[in-house]
């Protein structure tokens, strides 16, 4: 502690101020300090200048890329994104063990009326995503003269999510009761994204069944098989998932109206805004994704590319050129190769100008694709 004592009835005599400085100096309580602001606050004023810098850097940052998205081509409007789906009639499938406490879960189902081909296409979304996202390719094939149905996944949507509910194999086992349930004889499955990696496990699973079911075979649109740990740079490629996800801090900046539609276009290739407020619209429902995780780590987890080659149904591949998600050409090229494996794969479809939400950009050209099932 510094001891300052000032003598008010004997002032120090004028013109001395050099002895007075002489004097406080050689005090030893006394640490004379240089004129100016202290360092703490001139540090606290380089740390606020910095931070109202980046601060700026990122909002113009931001407003470019909103700017530039809004200015990309419009294929559709966000009305015709959030449009009916035509002939759609909501129901519930009771799925898992009736019988474990907590097993018995209820699945959301849309599905429309028998259409003049004869034929239903079962549709599987991706991760984050619903029934209703595929809008756009459900009206297209109803226009077609085909039913459809689409499946809302554990979780998401108005599905439930119980315990052990994001498994593969429990995954597998509820496609096959919704299939039970529709008395489906003469299908044709459709999986976008992680909704293809289910449908590759349950076909794989239930070969018999889906035979029966689904004799106009599979359509993989911007599916995966798995095996993300040999094409993202090994177990540490999945560092958002275990930090992000799992601390919450994904669904937070997925509540920003600035920040969401940013971590979401990136997957689009070439974005377009409505498309972009779609599928942010549609990651806000359902159960968190730090909930979800299980069900995000599965690409992780499995490796399901060798059981490609025992599909028991014709199938076609489906990519976007642009895809970085599931990495084009590398992943697309390997799906390929195993899917050819089976002596099944009736086409190999590359889109041009497309990255991974393909129904939402290009649904005509996904429905031509899933048509080459049974036309070739």
């Amino acid at each position: 502690q510094v001891l300052l004592k000032i003598d008010c009835v004997h002032p120090w005599p004028a013109g001395a101020p050099s002895q007075k400085f002489a004097f406080m100096k050689a005090t030893p309580e006394y640490q004379p300090q240089p004129p100016g602001l202290p360092k703490d606050a001139l540090v606290a004023g380089c740390v606020a200048l910095i931070a109202i810098f980046v601060a700026v850097v990122v909002e113009r940052s931001v407003m470019y890329v909103h700017d530039g998205l809004a200015a990309e081509p419009q294929p559709f409007s966000y009305e015709e994104l959030t449009a009916p789906l035509d002939g759609a009639v909501r129901s519930s499938v009771v799925v898992g063990d009736h019988d474990a406490p907590g097993q018995k879960r209820e699945i959301s189902v849309l599905a429309s009326p028998e259409g003049p081909s004869g034929k239903a296409l079962i549709l599987v979304h991706g991760f984050k995503m619903n029934a209703a996202t595929w809008v756009l390719v459900w009206n297209e094939l109803r226009r077609r003269g085909h039913r459809v149905i689409a499946f809302d996944l554990p979780g998401h949507g108005a599905s439930d999510l119980g315990e052990g509910a994001l498994e593969l194999d429990s995954l597998a086992a509820d496609m096959r009761t919704v299939l039970d349930h529709f008395r489906i004889s003469n299908g044709a499955l459709v999986g976008h994204s992680l909704g293809g990696l289910i449908a590759i496990k349950y076909l794989t699973a239930y070969p018999m069944q889906a035979t029966e079911r689904l004799p106009f075979g599979f359509a993989c649109v911007a599916c995966t098989a798995g095996d993300w740990p040999r094409f993202n740079g090994g177990a540490a490629g999945n560092w958002h998932g275990s930090i992000l996800m799992r601390s919450g801090i994904f669904d937070f900046l997925m509540t920003s109206e600035w920040f969401a539609p940013l971590l979401m276009a990136k997957k689009f290739g070439k974005p377009n805004l409505p498309a972009v407020r779609l599928v942010v619209s549609a990651s806000r429902t359902g159960a968190s994704r730090a909930a979800l995780k299980p069900l995000s780590d599965l690409p992780w987890k499995h490796d399901l590319h060798e059981a490609l080659g025992s599909l028991p149904v014709p199938n076609v591949l489906v990519v976007g050129t642009l895809d970085d998600h599931h990495e084009h050409p590398r992943m697309s090229r390997t799906l390929q190769e195993h899917m050819a494996a089976s002596g099944k794969l009736r086409a190999y479809v590359e889109i041009p100008d497309a990255g991974h939400f393909l129904p939402l950009v290009k649904p005509i050209e996904v429905v031509d694709a899933i048509e080459q099932l049974w036309s070739r």
